[in-house]
């Protein structure tokens, strides 16, 4: 099985990654829509620091959508498919 996460995430972090793929089989979403949720769940991450989310206080999800909209210049549908994720 081919495992592309392996190189770049190592520990929990790996085995979390596991679990979204897992999860999505299991809703029999394409691999291409696996592949662009853990891309923007990484993007997330990066993007608050690697903090936990509890650690932040104010919520992260609106200024990560913020900073999509305003920085990146991304459309409304690249939007909602990083909220979903």
């Amino acid at each position: 099985m081919y495992q592309p996460y392996s190189l770049c995430i190592k520990g929990p972090a790996l085995e979390r990654f596991y679990r979204v793929k897992a999860t999505m089989r299991v809703k029999r979403d394409s691999p291409r829509t696996e592949n662009f949720y853990c891309y923007w769940i990484r993007y997330f991450i990066r993007f608050q620091g690697v903090r936990h989310p509890c650690q932040n206080g104010k919520p992260r999800g609106t200024c990560f959508l913020e900073h999509l909209t305003v920085e990146r210049y991304v459309a409304a549908a690249t939007q909602n498919q990083a909220l979903n994720a």
